[in-house]
């Protein structure tokens, strides 16, 4: 995932999400999960990597990958009150 990022606040966090979600049933199953700490007041490109996991999605399957500030209990939250702004993100899957 890579982007461009402007934060305020000492403690920031963004957790990223990645979901299989069944266009039939439309029950989501999650596949894996990162988070991304920016340094205090940063400002510019960012890119990080989530963990594989060798998920293999069934034909008409979607995937979903959701942003979020917040992903307690797995990610510990925020001490301190942030905000941080993601544009032109980008999202590369790698197939095989």
């Amino acid at each position: 995932m890579s982007g461009r990022v402007r934060t305020t606040g000492r403690s920031s966090g963004s957790s990223t999400r990645v979901w299989d979600l069944n266009t039939k049933t439309r029950t989501q199953r999650l596949i894996t999960r990162g988070a991304y700490r920016p340094t205090e007041n940063q400002r510019g490109r960012f890119r990080f990597t989530l963990d594989g996991d060798g998920w293999r999605f069934a034909k008409g399957r979607r995937i979903v990958v959701e942003l979020v500030g917040r992903d307690a209990p797995t990610y510990a939250p925020s001490p301190t009150p942030f905000s941080a702004t993601l544009t032109g993100v980008r999202v590369a899957v790698p197939v095989r």
